[in-house]
């Protein structure tokens, strides 16, 4: 179960790897996504009445509402199995065990632990022999054995996108902006870079991972005969490793999949052949992650890019024919109305088909959160805290930050030539569906709560 109510982008393959797995050992699994559905109390009733147990992933950003689920489900059913996992649960298992009101909570990657869970449900192994859990005893929370990461990505099945086949995705603020119908697909777990703002940082997920391009492959014609048109690859950047992309490419052109795909990547892993190859394979978008436009923003956040690499990057993603989205990060402990305005000058001289302005917060796992803990000015139970002068995280207000960064959404899409230009490059790309969903961007009040990804 995953609840993160917004417009539905992608589905949660978290719990499609999972339900995978389970179903591998002879289990039954059914998925309910309240990103992509409304939530139903009878519907989850029902369910839950044939159900052996309950699992369901949360974030620190859908925390509250998870919370209320949990209660909730533990009201139609106070003795049903509740399993929880996810980032947050990573971070906090014995607070979320009460926080939830559930029975067993999982730290880490589950896949290869998944099944042994189910077995201790069923009575037929105890928990305490389990890996990467925390679990209720006798009033008393204990915990398994120590948790151990997935080193070889290709052993794990691919997710059971069957399970939400009448799921619709693909949606960006408010629009359908995957052609036909959409799915997510990740191809690597981790990063290798160590961004100060990034979560990251917890068990398993600052260590890089990633599947062969054979794997990849093997899923792609999966999907595809699935009945699958978009791809939503959603690595931290699929780019990391330019020789297993371009094999992946050769792949897809080989087998002439004919799927559409969107990728993100690292403004310094921009290559023109690479690129070529990849609107050559089908590539539509690919979303850099800017964060800043200065270079005293970026070494702070330790991006290890440069602006000219921006600039070029962003260019040849235009140069290519690619949409190219831009995110950037208002609000850093050294930033000044300078640097705020460095950044949405540079977003607007960038030939960006798509932006969005976040401000910055300190989350749970990231360095800054550490960095602010071992100050003393967060405690380790805050999770999310905003970066502002209030708690000396910032140089201004949170008013300010959020000003200026409705002031830079404005100003980059409420623009008479980036307008027009947007409705040639939809010609040129004989395809208006984004062009629709950037409109509305426009007169979008908030669009600093809108995201794209899992």
């Amino acid at each position: 179960m995953q609840h993160m109510p917004s417009d539905p982008f992608s589905p949660p393959l978290g719990i499609l790897y999972l339900s995978s797995c389970l179903e591998i050992a002879g289990n039954k699994a059914e998925v309910i996504d309240y990103w992509s559905e409304k939530f139903d109390k009878q519907k989850l009733t029902n369910v839950l009445k044939n159900s052996d147990a309950v699992g369901i992933s949360i974030t620190g950003f859908n925390l509250k509402e998870s919370i209320d689920i949990c209660n909730f489900i533990k009201e139609i059913d106070k003795d049903i199995p509740l399993v929880i996992g996810g980032p947050h649960i990573t971070l906090y298992p014995e607070k979320s065990l009460k926080e939830c009101n559930a029975d067993i909570a999982i730290v880490g990657e589950a896949e290869t632990t998944i099944d042994k869970i189910a077995e201790s449900i069923q009575g037929k192994s105890k928990l305490k022999d389990i890996q990467g859990i925390y679990f209720f005893e006798n009033k008393k929370i204990k915990h398994g054995k120590k948790p151990t990461m997935v080193k070889n990505l290709d052993k794990i099945p691919f997710p059971a996108r069957h399970l939400i086949k009448d799921n619709e995705y693909g949606y960006l603020f408010g629009s359908k902006v995957g052609k036909g119908k959409v799915t997510s697909m990740l191809s690597s777990r981790g990063c290798p870079m160590s961004c100060r703002f990034c979560q990251r940082n917890f068990f398993g997920m600052n260590t890089f991972r990633q599947r062969s391009a054979e794997n990849v492959i093997d899923e792609l014609k999966q999907i595809k005969e699935e009945g699958y048109r978009t791809v939503l690859f959603v690595d931290d950047n699929f780019l990391v490793d330019k020789k297993r992309a371009d094999k992946i490419m050769d792949g897809v052109i080989k087998e002439k999949l004919d799927i559409e795909m969107w990728a993100e990547a690292r403004v310094n892993s921009a290559d023109e052949k690479l690129f070529r190859k990849m609107k050559k394979a089908g590539f539509k978008v690919i979303a850099f992650g800017i964060d800043g436009g200065n270079q005293e923003v970026l070494d702070f956040y330790n991006k290890k890019t440069t602006i000219s690499q921006i600039k070029k990057a962003v260019n040849m993603s235009r140069k290519m024919g690619f949409y190219t989205y831009g995110t950037f990060i208002l609000g850093a402990p050294i930033e000044t109305q300078k640097h705020f305005e460095d950044s949405i000058n540079l977003a607007k001289s960038l030939p960006l088909d798509l932006v969005a302005f976040f401000v910055l917060e300190y989350g749970a796992g990231s360095p800054l959160w550490e960095e602010a803990i071992k100050d003393g000015k967060i405690t380790r139970d805050e999770y999310l805290v905003f970066a502002d002068s209030a708690r000396n995280l910032g140089n201004y207000p949170k008013e300010i930050i959020d000003a200026y960064a409705q002031r830079a959404h404005k100003e980059f899409y409420v623009r008479f030539s980036y307008l027009i230009d947007q409705i040639v490059q939809g010609f040129i790309r004989r395809d208006l569906r984004l062009v629709k969903a950037l409109i509305k961007v426009a007169f979008k009040k908030d669009v600093t709560k809108s995201y794209w990804g899992e």
